[in-house]
């Protein structure tokens, strides 16, 4: 899969991050104007799959995030 960019709305403002799957490891790598900004993968919890994330990404966006990027894989 290409890296591909997800637009999420980070205070109000729309951002545009750019997404790259690392298959390996099956995490996203997240960048912002070309700068990493963290890591994203889902884990499943009593049959419930959650996004999760370390790095700068905020965890209050992880959800948004991940909507994105499941919206940009499913089109």
């Amino acid at each position: 899969m290409e890296p591909f960019n997800i637009q999420v709305n980070i205070e109000g403002n729309p951002e545009t991050l750019r997404v790259v799957l690392d298959r390996l490891s099956n995490t996203y790598a997240l960048y912002d104007k070309g700068t990493s900004i963290g890591l994203a993968w889902t884990e499943e919890e009593n049959s419930v799959r959650k996004w999760c994330g370390e790095g700068m990404v905020a965890l209050e966006h992880l959800d948004q995030i991940g909507e994105q990027i499941d919206a940009s894989l499913n089109r």
